[in-house]
């Protein structure tokens, strides 16, 4: 199995693409039964109050089908908070990329797949293979 963390951005395109290539590209990802995902209460957080807010079920209903069939949920506590925070210090991340990152290697992710470009900072990391949807 491959072990994979989706970024948020990979989750919130699903249900706002107009895009039929890229969509492809995502339905690829998350129905390959080779894959094991991985989460955390930040992902939830990012991905789920706007559509929550915005009355837009399908988004809703997508997402939370997505968690409950994470295989793994990764919990918040102090040691993934300080492998966030040194990560985000050495690479310039933000906070939710740098708590992605650190819980992608908690759960022992073999990949975090994200929409982000690959100039982004998030690709230096060493905690986890950082790779742009594109290229999967």
């Amino acid at each position: 199995m491959i072990r994979t963390f989706v970024d948020a951005d990979v989750l919130i395109a699903v249900t706002n693409l107009t895009d039929a290539v890229v969509f492809e590209r995502i339905e690829k990802v998350l129905y390959d039964e080779r894959r094991e995902f991985v989460c955390n209460d930040f992902l939830r957080l990012e991905v789920l109050p706007k559509p929550t807010r915005n009355k837009r079920q399908a988004s809703v209903d997508f997402c939370e089908k997505y968690f409950r069939n994470c295989a793994h949920h990764v919990e918040t506590n102090r040691a993934l908070l300080e492998a966030a925070y040194v990560e985000a210090c050495r690479l310039g991340l933000s906070a939710t990329d740098a708590i992605h990152l650190a819980s992608a290697h908690a759960a022992q992710a073999q990949e975090l797949i994200t929409l982000e470009k690959p100039t982004k900072p998030m690709y230096k990391s060493k905690l986890v293979k950082v790779v742009y949807l594109h290229d999967v």
